[in-house]
Parts: structure tokens; C-alpha cells; sequence
């Protein structure tokens, strides 16, 4: 195995006079993506590859560089790909180009406003009580105004959001405090709880404290729904596992014949899970 390195290639260039005419000559420069950086395009494609294909942030790669004897600022790293970006614009315009003009799109969530008016005087969408998600303002509006439902902040979501306010030596103890809220039988008791860990945390946490305070009935939208249906409502981790299915089902198939081959496939799919999670509505 030949692990990963970084080098500096220093580019001699020698200049040379002539005593004839009197000049000075020297080769030029080779050319850089970006004018005037010391980044050359290797360094670039791994720092846009591991930003945007291995999601791995800036801060980490910050930390690995190091590692390896360059320690390259965030904010550097940052501008590297925002240049970088505009430099690849061109690429990017093909690429849109031919994704969008798909029949078939594969993504992991969808704009909510595809369920618009029309459609939904249709029935599209009519019957839903709950809408599972993270804090975006966008979804949260569009729930209210579309699906007229509850919206429950997911869980998982609201959990990492906690967490940033508690430090690091903390957070153990606040997701354990938080823990007993979840675990109350109903809707009074863990709201009951919720507010208890709320005032036990606000001397010491005032900001995860009033976070707690505002997120007290979206949070615990869940508890509102039966016992037997709460472990799959109160996060969207059980779609993200259904989406994480179809997509490695897919890429093992790569490419389609034609439309009704992945909709067989995606169907099957989909109706295996309805399949199952009826049958242990029933058996519970």
C-alpha cells in the first residue's frame, strides 16, 4: 500500500541575457487553475472530491492536511472550491443539462411544491397527519399550507442541533437528560419531562435551554399518534434506510432498459416495505 502524501514541485526558471541585444529572457510560468494560488490541479481535485463526492467538510480535511505537513486554513480551502466552482461552471451547465433532461431522478428529497393546488384537488396528497422533517423553514411552511398536518421535527435532526450548544464535554449528559423525555408513555408526561430538563439546563445552558423551549410541541408531535406507531414517526431515519435501499438496489443494476424496468424494480421495493409494515401493525 502507498499511502497518501502531498509534494511541493518548485519549477526552475532560469533566466538568461544576451549580450547582443541587451534582453533578458526567462521561460514562463507554468499556468495554475486559479491565477495567482500555489494550488495545483491535483491538490484541487482531491479537495473537491473529498468535499463533494466523499461529503467529507472542511474542517476534517483541514485536520488530515495537517496530518500530512500542510495546514491549509479553512478559509483557504473554502475559496478553492468557490473558484474552483466558477472555473467548472461550464461542466456543471452540462452536467444539469443532461440530469434534467431525465425522465427518471434518483434524490434522497424532492421539492414539496410538486404536490401543488391542482394536483392536489385531485386527491394527491389528502390524509396526511404528520409530515417528518428537519427545520427547514421552506418544508415547515409548505406543510402547513399544502398538507394542512403536523409537522414533527425529526428527532435526529433536532438532536444534533441540541448538542452544538452543550460543548463537547456536555453532550453525553444533555442527550441523556433529553433521553427521558422520549421515554415517557404520553404526550403529557414527556412534555411534562421536557420542560423539567428544559429549567434543570437553563443555569448552566440558557441557549439549549430556549431551543428546548420553542421546540417542545414540534419535537413531540409524535406523542400525539398511538404507542405502536411512534418508534417510526418521531425521525426520518426509517425513510432515509428505504432510500439507502433503493439506491444500492439500483446501482447494482446501474443502467435501465427502459422506463417500466425501474419501476419495476423501485415498486417492488416499495411494495415490500408497505407489505412488511403492515404486517407488524397487525401483529403489534
Amino acid at each position: 500500500m502507498i499511502t497518501a502524501k502531498l509534494k511541493v514541485i518548485e519549477v526552475a526558471r532560469p533566466k538568461k541575457s544576451c549580450r547582443c541585444c541587451e534582453k533578458m529572457v526567462q521561460a514562463p510560468a507554468p499556468s495554475r487553475p486559479i491565477p495567482g494560488s500555489m494550488a495545483g490541479g491535483s491538490l484541487l481535485a482531491y479537495v473537491l472530491v473529498s468535499k463533494f463526492d466523499d461529503h467529507l467538510p472542511l474542517y476534517r480535511q483541514n485536520e488530515i492536511l495537517a496530518r500530512m505537513g500542510a495546514d491549509i486554513p479553512r478559509s483557504t480551502l473554502a475559496d478553492w472550491c468557490g473558484r474552483s466552482m466558477r472555473i467548472l461552471q461550464p461542466v456543471i451547465d452540462r452536467i444539469e443539462a443532461s440530469v434534467l433532461g431525465s425522465d427518471i431522478l434518483h434524490a434522497d428529497d424532492a421539492p414539496i411544491r410538486v404536490l401543488a393546488p391542482e394536483r392536489r384537488a385531485k386527491g394527491i396528497g389528502k390524509g396526511v397527519k404528520l409530515v417528518i422533517s428537519d427545520a427547514h423553514e421552506g418544508i415547515k411552511a409548505a406543510v402547513s399550507r399544502v398538507f394542512s398536518a403536523t409537522w414533527q421535527w425529526c428527532r435526529v435532526h433536532f438532536a444534533r442541533n441540541a448538542l452544538a450548544h452543550a460543548g463537547r464535554s456536555g453532550r453525553c449528559v444533555v442527550s441523556a437528560f433529553i433521553a427521558t423525555a422520549f421515554a415517557q408513555e404520553t404526550a403529557g408526561a414527556a412534555k411534562a419531562q421536557w420542560r423539567k430538563v428544559s429549567d434543570q439546563l437553563r443555569p448552566t445552558v440558557p441557549k439549549l435551554a430556549k431551543l428546548m423551549d420553542t421546540a417542545e410541541e414540534d419535537v413531540l408531535a409524535y406523542m400525539s399518534f398511538p404507542p405502536q406507531h411512534r418508534t417510526k414517526l418521531h425521525s426520518t431515519n426509517p425513510l432515509e434506510r428505504l432510500n439507502g435501499e433503493i439506491k444500492r438496489r439500483t446501482e447494482v443494476v446501474g443502467i435501465f432498459p427502459n422506463e417500466n424496468a425501474i419501476t419495476r424494480l423501485v415498486g417492488a421495493i416499495l411494495l415490500n416495505r408497505a407489505t412488511n409494515g403492515r404486517s407488524s401493525a397487525l401483529a403489534t
